[in-house]
């Protein structure tokens, strides 16, 4: 069950995102995009696999990921902020993880 929604279930909601995009506009397709499209499903994986709290941290790093990726990107380029949303990701893990255990 979990490796079919591995292999299936984060493509077909691209595609569908993709498909409806042609269909009513790059307006509505950029809303569906908008979502959490590849991490929440990511986090269902994990979820079914590692249980609800390792889930959880991991979203952490999620989030902070995009939250320097958005602070960022207008000043740094794709290339630094990207590193440093990396790092600040890994950061984010490693504390979640420490105040957890």
């Amino acid at each position: 069950m979990v490796l079919v929604l591995k292999l299936f279930l984060t493509p077909f909601l691209i595609a569908a995102a993709t498909l409806t995009g042609r269909r009513w506009g790059p307006g509505v397709s950029g809303w569906l995009i908008g979502f959490p499209l590849t991490s929440g499903p990511i986090a269902l994986i994990l979820a079914l696999q590692q249980g609800p709290d390792f889930a959880a941290i991991s979203l952490f790093g999620f989030a902070g990921f995009f939250w320097v990726v958005g602070g960022l990107l207008p000043g740094f380029g794709i290339a630094g902020t990207f590193i440093l949303a990396t790092l600040a990701a890994v950061a984010v893990n490693g504390i979640s993880l420490k105040l957890v255990h």
